[in-house]
């Protein structure tokens, strides 16, 4: 009885001890999985005043990298009021228990009243006295105020327009002054956008802890719609948002700095501007342990065909040899024998896009792929034997030759018992 219980407690000690040990190796930075949601609009073909470029671009390409990084995304384009309130409403829905909300808004905005509006694109700016009028905007407060009792994480990523919509508004003040334009002077700067001005006597956008607030400029600025495909500051955001391992702060400091250097260049500056209440470091990609790297580069490329082995997270030959195929395939200059966590979402970008792996047979050249042969078996004992031998030979003492001397002979006995030489 007493062996059978110390047979059980031993039996015992070692499933403790390993589930222990996979808890341990399993606890990475990203061991807990966070639920993540994003509502996204780009509104461009405004009704009553000129189109915006680029919001449409904007919108669809962050959408795309969001939902590349884990995110269940809300997106919403050329919304007329209707639209934008549904996409709201269906947006809140999936918000119900998610650990971080995010809402992107690229377009035209404005603050009246000490209030905070995105504006749909069949809105009205002739007369904002009328109260019905006033309602049928997007009150940012209103839905950053839902947020706070949805998730215990908040980003709000505004890009949107600092020109004043309308010179009948004379409440609402731009730039640290009064509206006194018209629209046909809006219309003439239509390649500027931003938000809303948080200056002195008007209210600015806050939230609770737990929220971070970025503005495509600073207070009483402007911010350009762009002459590319994207406005300034959503193309930071896209070079940035999507790199491993970089605090929110960080990343918000590589964009100003991106942001910055684009419109200087253009003979302009903007400065994004950013209010933060986050009491926890926030990353969009949490740094990865290796195995988890390797996993996710295995998934992608097996997804394009370009890996044939199985899912392992064990960077070998077969795994060094696909990205081998799709650098040659893609045009690309991955490396292959040190995967880094940044090259996850090169390689997603072209899986999502449905491409595969045209190239089967590549060569390994040496100065890319360090590639540790295994010996044959008969070439491994050979070796083992001159490696024994010389081991021997180079410890071995060598041993003090001896010359052996033959006893000499005597002479014949010839004396008949006689002494010679008189003894």
């Amino acid at each position: 009885m007493r062996a059978f219980f110390f047979i059980f407690l031993s039996l015992a000690q070692i499933i403790l001890f390993n589930t222990s040990t996979k808890g341990a190796l399993a606890q990475d930075v990203n061991a807990k999985q966070k639920r993540m949601v994003a509502l996204v609009v780009g509104n461009s073909t405004y009704s009553h005043i000129d189109p915006l470029k680029n919001p449409k671009n904007d919108a669809q390409a962050l959408s795309a990298a969001l939902s590349r990084i884990g995110y269940e995304v809300v997106t919403g384009i050329d919304l007329n009021y209707d639209q934008f309130q549904a996409s709201v409403e269906r947006f809140m829905k999936i918000a119900d228990k998610a650990d971080v909300s995010l809402v992107f808004y690229a377009g035209h905005g404005f603050q009246h009243k000490k209030d905070n509006h995105l504006i749909p694109i069949d809105f009205n700016f002739s007369d904002l006295s009328k109260t019905q009028n006033q309602k049928r905007t997007i009150n940012l407060s209103n839905l950053l105020n839902i947020l706070e009792k949805k998730t215990t994480t908040r980003i709000l990523l505004l890009d949107a327009c600092r020109n004043d919509p309308n010179d009948t508004m004379s409440d609402v003040k731009r730039f640290g002054t009064s509206f006194s334009g018209s629209i046909r002077a809006l219309n003439s700067r239509s390649t500027k956008r931003g938000f809303i001005p948080i200056e002195e006597g008007y209210s600015e956008i806050s939230g609770a802890t737990g929220t971070y607030i970025a503005f495509a400029t600073a207070p009483g600025k402007t911010a350009f719609d762009g002459e590319g495909t994207n406005s300034p500051f959503t193309e930071a955001l896209l070079k940035f948002i999507e790199k491993p391992g970089l605090r929110i702060v960080d990343m918000m400091r590589q964009v100003l700095n991106a942001v910055i250097l684009k419109t200087k260049i253009n003979g302009r500056e903007q400065v994004p501007w950013a209010s933060s209440s986050l009491t926890d470091i926030f990353y969009f990609v949490p740094p990865m342990s290796l195995s988890r790297i390797y996993g996710a580069l295995q998934t992608d490329l097996k997804k394009m065909q370009c890996y044939e082995g199985s899912v392992d997270s064990n960077w070998g030959r077969g795994s060094q040899t696909a990205i081998v195929r799709f650098n040659k395939d893609m045009k690309k200059n991955l490396t292959a024998s040190n995967p880094t966590q940044d090259m996850i979402g090169i390689v997603r970008r072209h899986a999502d896009k449905g491409l595969k792996c045209t190239t089967r047979f590549v060569s390994l050249p040496a100065s890319t792929i360090n590639v540790v042969k295994k010996p044959s078996r008969a070439s491994s004992k050979r070796n083992s034997y001159k490696r024994q031998s010389s081991n021997n030979s180079s410890t071995r003492k060598r041993r003090p030759q001896t010359v052996k001397k033959r006893p000499q002979r005597l002479p014949p006995d010839i004396s008949g018992g006689v002494g010679i030489g008189g003894f």
